[in-house]
């Protein structure tokens, strides 16, 4: 995998081009890095192949010794964290907290390295991901009706099981979205906060869902901590939203989709439209055309967005069934979608009604 970030300075009148490659081997259950590169303007800065620098020379004695024995299990990138906390440590004179060999030299010697390493993380932190989920209520239940407790679950990666301690470590431990639909397990302040957001998602689902009356949090003591499981009210009955529709569910992810968006992060959303009205989804990517800040990116089978995108720019890209990108340009009246229909831009449908009769006739 491979991914290219660039970032301009307006200032000094410069821009850098940074690459993220790393390449990934399924051995038995387990993920192991094969190797990753970082590359600047084209030229290698970092360049790891079995947990081994093969810059050994031009790398810090910081990030190695940070990084030994980890890199075919961790990327170097989530491993920035240690570094920096350590580079600040350095830059306070803090001494009694650093390693003997570590030197101040050796930071500023690599300076210009650390600041890219750390540009390539704050980047990559700002891209977020939402997958289509199905609507699969077997933890739940399980979880629920069984009174198994938050670590007596079974866990059974083989059959597809994992345990809600698992789950909830996951959550925490990763950038990911928070899950309504999930429990979350979190400190007393942490419950004040996530009701604060909570009442936030509660404003934005009642602009689609007038009939909802409020959401609300069901708060179980968890050892020290507490609990949350998200509720629906109806007025005369309320329903965990982990037993709600998927198109409630969805609408979830769309509001943290459009917060990401708004604060300037990337983001890449799959299957955008499932489960989401064809008008809630237009009214969503208008308005998110119009604050104009961040950058979405998604997958839709939607065809009518590509009118609304067709409004706001000159050229549409679309990825063929076969990984070619065709361009559609802006040409008079010519409509993306027309086209897309007849083949004109890509083969993909070359069937059409009449050939079901050969099935069903």
């Amino acid at each position: 995998m491979k991914a290219t970030y660039y970032f301009n300075n307006k200032k000094l009148k410069q821009s850098r081009e940074l690459s993220h490659e790393i390449c990934l081997k399924k051995q038995g259950e387990n993920i192991k890095i094969i190797n990753e590169k970082i590359q600047l303007n084209n030229k290698v800065i970092i360049d790891i192949v079995d947990g081994k620098f093969i810059n050994e020379s031009n790398v810090g004695i910081l990030l190695k010794e940070k990084t030994a024995n980890l890199l075919t299990n961790a990327s170097v990138i989530s491993l920035l964290p240690d570094i920096m906390q350590e580079i600040t440590k350095l830059i306070n004179n803090d001494n009694e907290n650093i390693d003997n060999e570590i030197e101040l030299s050796d930071l500023e010697k690599n300076v210009d390295m650390y600041e890219n390493l750390v540009d390539l993380y704050n980047m990559i932190r700002s891209i977020y991901i939402i997958k289509d989920e199905k609507d699969d209520h077997f933890n739940y239940i399980v979880g629920k009706y069984l009174d198994t407790g938050l670590k007596e679950l079974v866990v059974d990666n083989k059959n597809g099981l994992l345990s809600k301690e698992k789950e909830i470590s996951d959550m925490q431990s990763k950038n990911y979205f928070p899950k309504f639909c999930r429990k979350i397990v979190t400190n007393k302040e942490g419950v004040k906060e996530a009701e604060q957001e909570l009442k936030k998602v509660e404003k934005f689902i009642k602009i689609f869902k007038k009939d909802i009356n409020a959401l609300y949090f069901d708060i179980k003591n968890a050892g020290e901590n507490y609990e949350l499981e998200t509720m629906i009210s109806y007025g005369k009955y309320n329903i965990s939203i982990e037993l709600e529709s998927v198109g409630i569910k969805k609408l979830f992810d769309v509001y943290y989709a459009i917060k990401a968006v708004v604060d300037n992060n990337i983001l890449i959303f799959d299957e955008i439209d499932a489960h989401l009205h064809d008008v809630i989804l237009r009214e969503i990517i208008e308005y998110i055309i119009e604050k104009d800040k961040g950058q979405l990116i998604f997958t839709s089978h939607n065809l009518s967005t590509m009118n609304l995108l067709k409004e706001i720019t000159n050229t549409i890209d679309i990825l063929d069934a076969e990984g070619n990108v065709i361009t559609w340009k802006k040409s008079g009246n010519s409509s993306p979608i027309n086209l897309y229909k007849e083949g004109y831009l890509t083969n993909d449908f070359e069937y059409d009604y009449f050939d079901l009769y050969r099935v069903f006739e």
